[in-house]
């Protein structure tokens, strides 16, 4: 009994830990000067002790950051970066939502975006059809090596960086058709970079067959991909060639938004 009372005491202190350092993060978000630790803990209720742990492990990571002079706290700039993401993605997003919704509705197709984080592809945005059992929720992640949104995205490596990353990512076998061969692998996202866009054929779920194409930044660099999904071959094979065609269009629409506010859509999926 022990054992899970003590891993139950660790969680609710990590819990506590955890609210305490976001606490101190929106006091000196909403702070227009620096703060010192004593400060800080007057306004949480939390000791000082506690405080200045907490404001360590925060700097260590960049998320505050601490006047040599007064040292007194700060917002760091590791802050400033993860919000920069998050409105990269999102803008990413926008530019993307409305018209994968509408491709999704015209060939009955899942479609989804996904931008490549270390070795493996997040999905920023999933547009579900009922005809596909498979909606990975934004956030989720998939292997490089399984999914048609992972070769597009591995199209933006070098054949020197390529060779390279590959002989390093893992490749686990998810299906009888899963790609674990490097040398094959390369193969595939050389032909993904030949012809414009990228296959997955069962390669990731059994059953699930898709395509992608790369989605690019104005310096024409790979940033992110977009696919669409269905399950069984027949509906994937006569509508790939023309689907394909139709998502570069789309790609490079995005591309030529990305430098634009867009609003947030209000669009519902079905």
């Amino acid at each position: 009994m022990t054992g899970p009372i003590k891993d139950r005491d660790f969680a609710l202190d990590a819990n506590q830990s955890l609210a305490k350092a976001l606490s101190i993060i929106e006091a000196l978000s909403a702070s227009q000067t620096d703060i010192g630790v004593r400060e800080l803990g007057r306004q949480l209720s939390v000791p000082p002790s506690v405080v200045h742990r907490l404001l360590a492990t925060l700097r260590n990571h960049g998320f505050v950051e601490q006047d040599p002079r007064t040292m007194r706290y700060r917002i760091g700039f590791g802050l400033f970066e993860a919000g920069q993401s998050y409105m990269s993605q999102r803008t990413l997003a926008d530019s993307a939502f409305e018209e994968l919704q509408q491709v999704s509705r015209d060939y009955e197709m899942a479609a989804y975006l996904g931008v490549i984080h270390d070795d493996q592809i997040v999905y920023i945005l999933s547009l579900p059809d009922r005809s596909v059992p498979v909606n990975p929720q934004p956030g989720k992640r998939a292997h490089l090596h399984s999914t048609a949104l992972g070769k597009v995205a591995l199209t933006y490596f070098s054949d020197t960086d390529l060779k390279s990353m590959l002989s390093e990512l893992p490749l686990p076998r998810l299906t009888y058709a899963t790609i674990t061969d490097p040398e094959r692998l390369a193969d595939e996202v050389h032909q993904a970079r030949d012809t414009g866009w990228a296959t997955c054929l069962e390669e990731n779920i059994e059953g699930i067959f898709a395509f992608g194409v790369p989605v690019r930044n104005q310096r024409g660099e790979v940033i992110a991909g977009i696919s669409l999904a269905s399950q069984g071959r027949a509906l994937f094979s006569r509508a790939r060639d023309r689907a394909c065609e139709e998502l570069t269009e789309i790609s490079a629409r995005i591309t030529a938004r990305l430098n634009t506010p867009l609003p947030r859509p209000h669009s519902s999926v079905r």
